[in-house]
């Protein structure tokens, strides 16, 4: 058999995927899990390993990786999608279809059919601050553009490519992967004319087209190049031309990065998690209770206003009312739903209780906070702003709402609600305190917002946008921080016993 790098044989892989499929059919009625599954295959086959980002070829193919993480959570997301519809009179929540022939049916369509042609290939790796000459390949600049490209190399063999529709070794029999389909990944000269063109798009100002006359052999240019300039023109010029004015100067500028407050965070926690996640783009895998803590916000925002409409709170009938309303969990079993209804109830219930004189306070909900940075923009909302902090009008207080358990990370919240206070004096509010609110626990803790304090929470902030636009994704791999972590089988700095416990089903 075929042997892959790192020892995964053809034979391996089969057996992985019949065990996968063996899986499935015992637990036939659970919701297929498909990012998460993609997830455990790439590790078996070891692309952590494999696969050096810090390399063109590494870092082009990680992405190409995402890529197809980001098709089948986008197909997850529509098929596993909740809903609520009318039932004997009332209301009722229907899960939506995570299993059966129709679910895989339709994933068969969708990449057949959609798929094939909607999703870009991975468009490289965004060099933020380098003032540099980049050197790429054509698939890794899709989706960028510079003022001045230069295509060199166009020479007979090379552009189109020798290999274009030649036959290609698959790892697969030809039983599993018959000659018809193999033959769609073959490339053809259309395939390379498409390319080509994109090759040449990628320039704003200026595009320089060369090849080379020998190396041990002649070469003759490419077919590509004659057809844009002509022989004659090829052979006339011996010298590339400066460019006629300095447009690329006055549009050198760097763009400008804007990232949110989570992001800059989960950078802050692990640089090499940010990188998988937020460069590369690999996506997070669906749990049946992922949106619970954004649902429990939108009720407690929806709670805030109507009592700010109305002058009163809403009584207990109204509360309950209310959550039937507005609590949503997307991806949830109708088991599961039920369950976290009557958890986010509580939480609503037992909020109002104990801190209804908030809700009589409100000065502004999810007010957005920006931090400007010599090389970027942070970017985040804060839950709610409460006016009258210490009994004084305008005075204010930042409350962060944490619902889950494991949300609480203290370091964190303090951070961003240092910078929160900080972007909110800046525009001129007097912001005097600043609390982070456990609903689970229904506990209020004060963070301290002093001038030093804030300034180095700041200056943390800065550093982060400084370290990201220089590329810099340093690994802080732990046993707590790689078992949270969405990314852990795919990275290779995964703590090994975090690891050595998602090999098993």
């Amino acid at each position: 058999a075929k042997q892959f790098p790192r020892g995964r044989t053809a034979p391996e892989i089969e057996g992985f995927i019949t065990d996968w499929m063996s899986y499935l059919k015992k637990h036939g009625t659970r919701p297929v899990d498909l990012v998460n599954d993609y997830y455990r295959f790439l590790m078996f086959l070891k692309v952590q390993d494999i696969f050096d980002p810090d390399t063109p070829a590494g870092s082009s193919t990680l992405g190409s990786l995402a890529r197809f993480s980001q098709l089948l959570a986008d197909y997850e997301h529509v098929t596993r999608r909740g809903r609520y519809q009318e039932q004997d009179g009332g209301r009722a929540f229907v899960a939506g279809a995570g299993h059966g022939q129709p679910f895989w049916f339709g994933l068969g369509n969708y990449l057949l059919h959609y798929a094939v042609m909607a999703y870009e290939d991975f468009e490289g790796e965004a060099a933020q601050a380098a003032d540099a000459v980049q050197v790429l390949t054509v698939h890794q600049a899709k989706g960028l553009e510079w003022p001045i490209v230069f295509l060199p190399s166009l020479v007979e063999g090379r552009f189109p490519a020798r290999q274009a529709g030649a036959e290609v070794e698959w790892p697969f029999p030809k039983r599993v992967f018959p000659q018809a389909k193999r033959d769609r990944y073959a490339g053809s000269d259309a395939d390379e004319r498409r390319l080509f063109y994109t090759a040449m798009t990628r320039a704003r100002d200026m595009l320089y087209c060369s090849c080379f006359d020998r190396k041990v052999r002649g070469f003759r240019p490419s077919p590509y190049l004659l057809e844009i300039a002509g022989s004659d023109r090829i052979k006339a010029r011996r010298t590339l031309p400066l460019p006629k004015a300095a447009a690329a100067a006055e549009k050198g500028e760097t763009p400008t990065l804007e990232i949110s407050f989570s992001d800059m965070a989960n950078w802050v926690d692990c640089g090499y998690a940010y990188r998988l996640s937020s460069v590369f783009g690999f996506q997070q895998w669906l749990a049946e209770e992922l949106g619970y803590g954004k649902a429990v916000h939108h009720v407690l925002r929806t709670l805030a206003e109507q009592t700010r409409i109305r002058g009163a709170i809403p009584g207990k009938v109204e509360i309950r009312a209310l959550v039937e309303r507005e609590f949503y969990t997307p991806f949830a079993t109708a088991a599961s739903h039920s369950q976290l209804f009557k958890a986010a109830l509580r939480l609503v219930e037992t909020y109002v209780r104990n801190y209804s004189d908030d809700l009589q306070r409100i000065w502004e909900l999810e007010r957005r906070f920006e931090l400007h940075t010599p090389d970027g923009l942070l970017a985040g909302r804060a839950d709610v702003i409460l006016d009258s902090e210490g009994g004084q009008k305008q005075s204010l207080a930042i409350v962060d709402y944490k619902v889950a358990k494991g949300e609480e990370r203290t370091d964190r919240n303090e951070l961003q609600l240092r910078i929160y206070s900080h972007a909110g004096r800046r525009e001129g509010c007097d912001v005097k305190g600043a609390y982070l609110h456990s609903l689970r626990e229904s506990r209020r803790d004060s963070v301290a917002i002093g001038e030093d304090v804030v300034a180095e929470s700041v200056e943390k902030a800065i550093r982060a946008l400084s370290a990201i636009r220089a590329s810099q994704y340093p690994p802080a791999a732990s046993k707590k921080s790689c078992t949270s972590c969405d990314q852990a089988r795919i990275c290779r700095y995964c703590e090994k016993s975090v690891r050595a416990g998602m090999e098993e089903w």
